[in-house]
């Protein structure tokens, strides 16, 4: 027997991805800081965050 599985990711607009969906923001970052205190996208994700919600 076989199964197959596919996925499709939909983004807010409505628009379905057979691929990873892009960024809203792109964060430059080197990889070695996954994780770590320093990570550029910790923070970037807040920001995005806080800016989003302040309309609601």
């Amino acid at each position: 027997m076989m199964c197959l599985t596919i996925v499709l990711g939909v983004e807010r607009a409505g628009y379905a991805h057979d691929e990873p969906l892009p960024p809203d923001k792109d964060v430059e970052t080197n990889g070695r800081t996954f994780g770590a205190g320093n990570d550029p996208v910790v923070p970037a994700a807040v920001r995005w965050l806080l800016e989003s919600c302040s309309g609601v």
